[in-house]
Formats: C-alpha cells, structure tokens, sequence
C-alpha cells in the first residue's frame, strides 16, 4: 500500500515540521546570535562576572553548542523530510529540555548570587525555542510543568510567598493558555491540511488512489531502476456502459465499488491500486511469476463471488506484464504492453458475449 496516503500521523507531523523550519531556524539562529555576543561580552567584562565568570561563560557555550547542533540536524533533515522527520520528533522535546534546563541555571546563577530572581526573564528564554519548534500539546505540558516546579523552587527560596502566588497565574496564562494553545492549534491546523490533501488524491467514489497520484508515482518510477519482481496490471471493467443505460447510474456505481474492492483486496497488499479513469484501473505491485497468477485467480473469484451476491455481473479485462519478462523496458513501455493485452482480453470477452463494445445494445 501506498504508506505516504495510509499514516495519516506521519503527514500530520511531516507537515508541521515543515510549517516549523522557517520559525526554528530564525529563533534558533538569533539564540546563537545572542550567545556569540554574551560570550564576547564576557571577555571584554569580565570583572562583571567576577569569580562566577566560568560559570557564566560555560553556560553561553552551552547554549550556543546546541544552537548550532540543531541547525546541523536541522539542515540534515531539511534534504529527505519525508524520511527524516522521525529525528525531530525524538529531537525537539530533547532540546525543549535543554533549553529550559539552560534558563533555569541562569536563573538558579541569579538567585544565588545576586539574590533576586526575575521570572519574566526565565519565561521569555525558556519558551522562545520550545514555541517556535513543534511539539505534541501533552509533551509541552509536560516539560512546562517540570521547568516551572523547579523554577519555583528557586524562586520561593528569594521572594515572599505573594510573589510566588502571583507569579503561578502569570506562569499558567503565560506557559499554558499561550503556549498550549499555540500548539495545538498548529497541529489542527496540519491535520486539517492533511485531511485536504488525502481527500485531493483519493478517488471519492471508490476510495483507489487518483490519476494525480498515479502520474506522481509514475514519474518516481520513470526516475529509478524497475526492479525484477515488479509487475505492471492494467485493469478495465467491462459492460460499464451497458450496466449505466439499463439499469441506470447508481448501479453502475455501485458495479465500479464493487470491482475496485476486488481488485484493492486482490492487489493491495502487494503494491497500489489507482483509478485512472471511468473505469479504467491499474494496480503497480511487487511479485513472481507464480505469484501473480495466484492473485489473477483469487481475483477471479472475488469477483464470481460478488456477483452471485449482488445479482450484478462483475467482470473485468486484466493486462499483466511483469519486468521480468521485459528487462530494460521502462514503467512507459510496460504500462503500453500491458494495456494491448488487456484490450486484446476486453475483445475476446465482447466476442464470446457476441457483442460490439462500441456499440452495446
């Protein structure tokens, strides 16, 4: 089956990490930016820091490290999203942590050795990462509540207990309803578009992939070497036309559901089922010889048995060609020797029937 269609999550992720990149690389590279700068600083000032000056300093490194290890991964993933995207979902709650780690050592420096403890400081650092790069709303929830037990501690240790009270609601509207809020809505946001997307590529009616998907894989497969077990089955129903003008449209639907079901559950598990066309079908899969005629009889079957329980009679031309018996031929010319015998199938059964398909009574 087509995995890229069917894992629904792995889009919805892929696509919010995509809306990400721009936002983390800007708020990643000013954070860089700004540790550069505090470290300089702290070599022209450095009686500032007096003998806490390493710790100062180690921690800008720190911070600056990271930086530049997540733009490294972040440009390594950039090149295959598709693929890669599962490092940044391990990734982003990682460095989440970090970073709320790194504003709590300067604020713990702070209140322990200037004794005082500015909390809209230790707000402002520790969310501007973990806000401009995607995490799921529970893991945000997680790592905020953590970061903000362990910065009251600090803080209840050099403020009154009105100021800790006070600062709990500015820290929940702030973390919570801000940042929460953010992220789900960026990830509803991705589904919604996903959901757009899926539905865009999908056949409404029979539920098989569409033309747009099929000329799309066409293309990656025009692109790279076809290998020896891959078969190529062109598929049309026949007597669509005739099914339509005696027994009306619905039936006719209903007859191109059920041939799409048969050959979705003949082909499917193998490789992609599409309809191209009114009722026109391919199915592009992986298999031996021996194999396909297995699955050209189970198609068979599937479709004598869903006659019998229909009343409707299911019968669809199959033109199957497999590399392997055309090395070096390329997805164009097998897609073409396998439509001719699929119509040469389609002529046979109009003249057994004792009917000219071009013009049905």
């Amino acid at each position: 089956m087509n995995s890229s269609l069917n894992d629904k999550d792995g889009r919805v992720l892929q696509a919010v990490y995509r809306s990400s990149q721009r936002m983390s690389k800007i708020a990643i590279s000013i954070m860089a930016f700004l540790e550069v700068m505090m470290i300089i600083y702290s070599f022209l000032n450095s009686e500032h820091y007096g003998e806490y000056l390493w710790r100062y300093r180690v921690l800008y490194i720190v911070l600056l490290i990271i930086a530049i290890l997540y733009i490294l991964i972040d440009l390594y993933v950039k090149k295959d999203l598709e693929n890669r995207y599962k490092v940044l979902n391990i990734l982003n709650p990682i460095y989440s942590l970090l970073f709320f780690a790194w504003s709590l050592s300067i604020t713990y420096s702070d209140a322990f050795i200037l004794n005082s403890t500015d909390p809209v400081v230790f707000m402002t650092f520790s969310l501007m990462i973990p806000l401009s790069i995607y995490l799921h709303p529970v893991i945000y929830a997680a790592i905020v509540t953590l970061a903000d037990i362990a910065f009251l501690v600090v803080f209840v240790r050099t403020n009154g207990i009105s100021a800790v009270i006070i600062n709990i609601f500015v820290f929940f509207i702030f973390q919570y309803a801000l940042g929460i809020s953010f992220q789900y809505l960026r990830l509803k946001l991705a589904e919604r578009l996903v959901d757009e997307e899926i539905k865009a590529r999908i056949d409404v009616l029979t539920g098989c992939r569409n033309r747009l998907v099929y000329e799309e894989d066409v293309r990656k497969k025009s692109d790279e070497p076809i290998p020896g077990d891959f078969v190529y089955v062109s598929l049309d129903v026949n007597g669509l036309k005739e099914t339509n003008d005696s027994y009306g449209h619905d039936c006719g639907d209903k007859l191109l559901i059920g041939a799409a079901q048969s050959i979705e559950k003949t082909f499917g598990e193998k490789g992609t089922v599409y309809r191209i066309g009114g009722d026109e079908f391919v199915a592009m899969i992986n298999a031996g010889q021996d194999e396909v005629k297995a699955l050209c009889a189970r198609h068979d079957s599937l479709m004598e048995k869903w006659s019998e329980d229909t009343g409707i009679n299911l019968s669809i031309s199959r033109g199957c060609v497999s590399s392997a018996d055309y090395p070096g031929k390329n997805i164009s010319d097998l897609s073409l020797i396998a439509d001719k015998k699929m119509y040469e199938v389609k002529g046979e059964y109009y003249k057994q029937a004792g009917k000219d398909r071009r013009r049905p009574e």
